[in-house]
């Protein structure tokens, strides 16, 4: 499991060697969730069942909390799908501990902690991102 690291922005970013950055095991996967929060329903053209149904839960004022953590554990898990079998073993997602966000539909930002555990039972990781 190895990709390009992105910034905060989305961006590639360089190392202190000057070379594209790259993220590796336990870090690619909390990459690919952040992404995989932070992708809209049908952005991806290539599988557009990927993502989050922001555009509702931002118009929807009367929306139930169940419906919006659906939604979220359902992108998270969704990243089993793009390991393979022996990066399943170690890095897959296992289960969802916890999950909170809030949701300001003011300002349109949502805050999600989350804290996973790995297929490989030793490894818990807590990941905060605004969407």
């Amino acid at each position: 499991m190895t990709q390009f690291a992105v910034d905060a922005n989305n961006d590639l970013y360089l190392n202190e060697s000057n070379d594209l950055a790259i993220v590796s095991g336990e870090d690619d996967l909390i990459q690919t969730v952040i992404s995989s929060i932070k992708l809209w329903l049908k952005e991806y053209e290539y599988n557009t069942s990927l993502g989050v149904n922001y555009k509702q839960m931002y118009g929807n004022p009367h929306l139930l909390p169940e419906y919006i953590d659906y939604n979220l554990r359902a992108a998270i898990l969704l990243v089993n799908s793009f390991l393979t079998p022996e990066n399943l073993a170690n890095y897959g997602i296992k289960t969802i501990n916890s999950l909170d966000y809030n949701l300001d539909r003011n300002t349109r930002i949502m805050k999600v902690n989350v804290e996973i555990k790995l297929n490989n039972n030793t490894t818990t990781t807590t990941i905060e991102t605004s969407v």
